[in-house]
């Protein structure tokens, strides 16, 4: 049974209302919080095994995972999931969604990790920091033995890999197996390892509480209405099971593991001459030979030293100083 009009969660938000009470039960199943626009608390009425933050809407565009986990919602408040996890939900950049722009004033993937600091007063930065701090306060009120963060994107361009996640730099112990497995099974067809920090959400709760985290890749962004969520039915049917407790997805191996990269090297736009020689229409995960010329910055030009170097987010037409793609090697 819906409780009031929380049926709705996404509605809500775009409208700019609150539900009529700001917290609730749905009957045996869980508690409820309405902690801001955009942000859910639900907390299991048993014991639970594992804390999971869902995020979606970081660039406001990007409406696929959102409309995927505001379908999650409406089978939780209609009982058709039992909860079995501590489950906090984010629908991050507000304004951008209702604008439909990936963001407003400031990207707020490149801000995590207090590095909002840095960025004048507007509603991004201040959406951070606010985001910062309910997570911080999550992960704080947590006894849970497992510690999850999924930040669901879309991308700017189609891919070779449908889908995939982006790992954040983990300098110390390795991954664990058994997260990057559940990814494959989810139908992820490639992991990206970082090696070095960044302002990503998944990247701040990594390093900040020691958390599973990953930004999932999935798709294109396209308008509200306009998604096909079909494409990625095993991404929703995995996530459903996650937050329902069935473990059936860690006893098994997938028959198709992800395919692992690691990033070589970011290309950064320094120069107003700058680049990038490749098409606009490129496709992501686009491999490279060696000695091939791929982008002209002055004498930071970047050539292929590997015998396949790939491509992912390229992007010339941005401002001096900022990330104008990522280049990849096969991780062996």
């Amino acid at each position: 049974m819906y409780i009031d009009n929380m049926n709705d969660f996404l509605a809500l938000i775009l409208a700019g209302k609150q539900p009529n009470k700001l917290n609730g039960e749905v009957t045996n199943n869980f508690n409820w919080q309405w902690l801001e626009y955009g942000i859910l608390k639900l907390t299991p009425l048993t014991n639970v095994e594992r804390s999971l933050v869902l995020s979606c809407g970081i660039h406001g565009n990007e409406t696929l995972p959102v409309e995927m986990v505001n379908q999650l919602l409406k089978m939780l408040f209609s009982n058709l999931i039992t909860l079995k996890c501590r489950l906090l939900v984010i629908f991050g950049n507000i304004d951008g969604l209702r604008a439909n722009k990936r963001y407003i004033y400031n990207d707020m993937n490149r801000m995590f990790g207090e590095r909002w600091q840095r960025f004048p007063q507007n509603c991004e930065r201040d959406r951070v920091a606010l985001l910062e701090e309910t997570v911080s306060q999550f992960f704080k009120e947590s006894n849970e033995n497992e510690r999850w963060h999924l930040d669901m994107h879309t991308t700017l361009r189609e891919s070779y890999h449908k889908s995939f996640g982006m790992m954040p730099y983990k300098p110390t112990a390795p991954w664990d197996e058994n997260f990057l497995d559940w990814l494959s099974i989810s139908g992820l067809e490639a992991l990206v390892f970082h090696q070095t920090p960044s302002g990503t959400f998944s990247h701040f709760t990594c390093e900040s509480f020691n958390v599973l985290s990953t930004t999932i890749e999935m798709g294109i962004s396209m308008p509200l209405g306009q998604n096909n969520l079909k494409q990625f039915v095993h991404i929703q049917q995995s996530i459903e099971k996650l937050i329902s407790g069935e473990e059936i997805l860690f006893k098994r191996k997938s028959s198709t593991p992800a395919v692992r990269y690691k990033v070589k090297h970011q290309i950064t736009r320094n120069r107003e001459s700058f680049k990038l020689h490749m098409g606009f229409n490129i496709l992501n995960f686009t491999p490279f030979s060696k000695g091939t010329l791929l982008v002209e910055d002055g004498e930071s030009n970047y050539i292929v030293q590997s015998e396949t170097e790939y491509v992912i987010f390229p992007n010339p037409a941005l401002s001096l100083g900022r990330r104008a793609g990522l280049i990849l090697i096969k991780d062996s």
